[in-house]
């Protein structure tokens, strides 16, 4: 599928990122701290609910947080069933907003399609109209999460920028609400332009075309103008798409961190805007469940080197007496469509401590917490760099055997 040949672009959170290969293969094993993991793993069923030793481990942490946060690698089918299983939990203590790595444009509308349809077609149809026009939720399991909880009631936040290929829904929208004949022509001709970008993609597997890559100031600042009059939403989607097309034009130029710092700048505005207008709203401080790339939702500087979106959550929940809960998901085992499988080991050998905790269970939480202590030791966090940062950042991580591919919601 077109949307999975760019998954690379996007930047995904995968929860592994290649080792540096500074744990020998004949190592000597580190039996303390492979005491303290195996004195720390909750293991859990997952069927309808999650259930065992894991599950109340979960429910406790939970309970004294006021934001908890999923970091995945994308495009696996076990991430948003864990996902849909620990929101529905969270239900019962507070929890109704969901925030998700998407643009707050595009999440409006999926959200507004599957309030007034039932089941999946809102969404199916918006993927066929507008393909690539939206991220992760190209995948059935994806969908079917964002689905259970538009139907439980949820708010759902889109906290990310408006996706690369989303040029063409938002032009659309706008086209609708154009004030003027000159404003529907020069929004015609862009919407023209974003079509050519799309279909250049499709021809070279190149993005350098696409509307948000290329797109100017002075072409929004001519778009501004012709909308003049139409407010509201208008100016909403002209200023994401402006700030979305900056994020984008400074991957295009190699100046990466400057990209990641301005993105992650938007995510946490977002959050915060978010968070404000809920508070005037409802009268109370949300609860969060935020499911993102697991570079985003550390504590402290993410391997982006910025201070990402789960530092922020560290914060405001300290903020407000709090706590939050930061938990990543790995498997020992990567399957891919074709069949083939990658070993988490390869690519991460810092792991092994964590999927050793799996002994025959399927399942298993590992509280991270109580490995610190252990690590903050420099002879042993010298010796385990790698799995240190990792524990510093999150506060448990769910190890299963197998992350298995996503489905597509609309195939081939």
């Amino acid at each position: 599928m077109l949307a999975r040949a760019l998954i690379g672009f996007i930047g995904v959170g995968m929860t592994f990122m290649p080792g540096t290969g500074a744990i020998a293969q004949n190592a000597k094993p580190d039996t303390a701290l492979i005491a303290l993991v195996e004195a720390n793993r909750h293991p859990f069923t997952v069927a309808a609910d999650l259930n065992g030793p894991g599950a109340r481990f979960l429910d406790a942490r939970t309970r004294e947080s006021d934001f908890v946060l999923i970091g995945e690698s994308h495009g696996n089918l076990e991430t948003p069933r864990i996902t849909d299983l620990l929101r529905r939990r969270l239900k019962g203590q507070g929890y109704d907003v969901f925030a998700v790595e998407t643009g707050p444009v595009i999440t409006a509308e999926m959200v507004d399609r599957l309030r007034r349809a039932d089941g999946l077609s809102a969404l199916t149809d918006l993927a066929r109209r507008y393909p690539f026009g939206f991220p992760f939720f190209w995948w059935r399991e994806e969908a079917e999460l964002l689905d259970a909880t538009v139907d439980d009631g949820w708010h759902v936040w889109g906290l990310d920028q408006e996706f690369v290929g989303g040029a063409r829904y938002l032009l659309d929208r706008l086209q609708t609400l154009a004030p003027t004949e000159r404003a529907r022509q020069l929004i015609a001709r862009q919407r023209r332009r974003a079509a050519d970008g799309y279909d250049a993609y499709v021809e070279s597997q190149r993005t350098d075309q696409a509307f948000m890559m290329t797109a100017t100031p002075s072409e929004f600042a001519e778009l501004r103008a012709a909308m003049e009059g139409a407010v509201g939403e208008a100016t909403w989607i002209l200023d994401e798409m402006e700030e979305s097309a900056a994020v984008y034009q400074l991957y295009r130029m190699g100046a990466n961190y400057e990209s990641n710092h301005r993105r992650i700048r938007l995510m946490k505005r977002h959050l915060a805007d978010s968070l404000a207008a809920y508070r005037a709203r409802e009268g109370r401080e949300a609860k969060v469940l935020l499911k993102f790339g697991s570079v985003h939702v550390g504590r402290g500087y993410s391997p982006l080197n910025q201070l990402d979106l789960g530092n922020q959550a560290a914060e405001l929940a300290y903020a407000r007496g709090r706590e939050s809960l930061h938990l990543t998901v790995i498997a020992a085992e990567y399957a891919t469509r074709g069949g083939n499988a990658i070993s988490a080991l390869d690519q991460a050998p810092h792991f092994a401590p964590l999927l050793a905790a799996l002994g025959s269970d399927q399942w298993v939480v590992v509280d991270l917490r109580a490995l610190r202590p252990y690590l903050h030791r420099r002879q042993n966090r010298e010796r385990h760099e790698e799995l240190a940062q990792m524990v510093f950042r999150y506060d448990a991580v769910i190890v299963t055997t197998v992350l298995r591919s996503s489905a597509d919601l609309v195939p081939d």
